[in-house]
């Protein structure tokens, strides 16, 4: 199963890659929806070798995950992929580029491979949908962060 999605932030790059970066505001934007619980277990700045653990719950089934970041290449793209957990396979990204001077583009794909052989495979094309729904749902919880956050900034 992959799912993406985009969205423009009305910030500049670096500021959005530095609202991204933060470890202490992911709790503000990646929870919801789906997703239960997103939790730092390495000490901040986010770098790679990170560890995060994760709940998400589709259909009634709660997955859970430990996952790395395997990438973290400043202004441009963040990698993760699971350590251990229920899935089969799951890798995330985010690849940042600025659309203008004071916008920013932003890509968010999930490739996720559950277990369960065929079974597994229905039950991915089951949640397809959910997932692009999540997806775009983090994506708006951050550009709404990432904004409010850049306006509080900029008025200091």
């Amino acid at each position: 199963m992959e799912a993406t999605g985009q969205i423009i932030v009305e910030l500049p790059l670096e500021a959005v890659f530095t609202y991204y970066s933060d470890q202490d505001r992911l709790q503000q934007w990646i929870p919801g929806g789906g997703i239960l619980e997103f939790t730092p277990l390495t000490p901040s700045p986010k770098r790679p070798g990170s560890r995060y653990r994760m709940a998400y719950r589709s259909f009634g089934i709660t997955y859970r995950l430990i996952t790395e970041l395997t990438k973290l290449e400043k202004n441009h793209l963040s990698e993760m992929e699971q350590v251990t957990g229920d899935y089969k396979s799951f890798h995330y990204e985010m690849h940042f580029a600025a659309a203008s001077h004071s916008t920013t583009a932003l890509e968010m794909t999930i490739r996720a491979t559950l277990p369960w052989g065929i079974f597994g495979l229905a039950a991915e094309r089951l949640t397809l949908s959910q997932a692009r729904t999540e997806v775009s749902g983090v994506l708006k919880r951050f550009k709404c962060g990432a904004e409010s956050h850049g306006s509080r900034t900029k008025n200091q």
